[in-house]
């Protein structure tokens, strides 16, 4: 049902209904208020393919949580949130296929090598759905090849469907000792969001946010393609709106 409120509720979807108004407005003879509801709508496509609102909006959540200048010598664990695999295209192809947050499966596999001692953790994955070169350490095809990823076995957590989920399931499985030196990897655009939640759940984790979206600078660069300008705007509110209704639903604090 959530699902569904925030399909209606993104920018793209909402003009895809004004359209669709503007149509049958036309189609009954209420021509003016056929005329306003096509006005409106491409007026809307001008303000998203002309003002930046993109990297407004986009720059601020992204510029919530820097990142980390200097890591410590040595961490507990990494967890990575889930989000970055393509599962259709990867079970027909027999390869991991990353999708537009790839950069989070990148980087697990970076700090992995940089911390041979520390415990991997996925969430959003099931250990069952995985393909073999995912765990294969001698495949070089697999992100996590060589000896780092030797005898490491990574803790693989499928059962949650949200953030929130994902922190209450990851302390229930790892119970993290206080002063464990845990990295939490996600998206920039996403870790406003989930490191309130594991801090308001009493883990505080070391930020590592990958995946930007936005340079952080306000431009006026007009494009023609309103497809992507749309979909990144549809990312963009999404997870605005989910941050706001996290702290209306007390699952984050301030």
């Amino acid at each position: 049902m959530l699902e569904l409120v925030w399909w209606l509720l993104q920018p793209s979807t909402l003009l895809a209904l004004l359209a669709i108004a503007s149509l049958i407005l036309a189609r009954v003879k209420w021509y003016s208020l056929s005329r306003f509801s096509l006005g409106l709508t491409i007026t809307i496509v001008l303000v998203v393919v002309v003002l930046p609102i993109d990297e407004i909006l986009g720059g601020f959540l992204e510029g919530q949580i820097s990142p980390q200048v200097g890591l410590p010598d040595r961490v507990d664990g990494i967890i990575v949130l889930g989000g970055a695999l393509d599962w259709r295209v990867t079970k027909a192809r027999g390869q991991l296929s990353l999708n537009g947050s790839g950069e989070r499966l990148a980087a697990a596999a970076a700090l992995g090598q940089r911390y041979p001692q520390a415990e991997l953790v996925f969430t959003g994955v099931f250990a069952d759905q995985l393909i073999d070169n995912f765990q294969t350490y001698a495949d070089p095809q697999s992100l996590f090849f060589g000896e780092a990823f030797q005898d490491r076995h990574p803790t693989f957590i499928g059962e949650s469907g949200s953030t929130y989920e994902d922190a209450l399931r990851a302390i229930e499985v790892l119970q993290p000792k206080p002063n464990a030196s845990w990295i939490l990897v996600t998206s920039a655009l996403h870790m406003p969001r989930s490191l309130a939640t594991f801090q308001t759940q009493g883990w505080q984790l070391i930020p590592y946010p990958v995946d930007y979206r936005t340079t952080g600078k306000i431009r006026f660069a007009p494009s023609i393609n309103v497809a992507s300008a749309l979909a990144d705007l549809d990312l963009i509110v999404r997870e605005l709106g989910a941050y706001w209704i996290y702290r209306y639903m007390g699952r984050i604090d301030d």
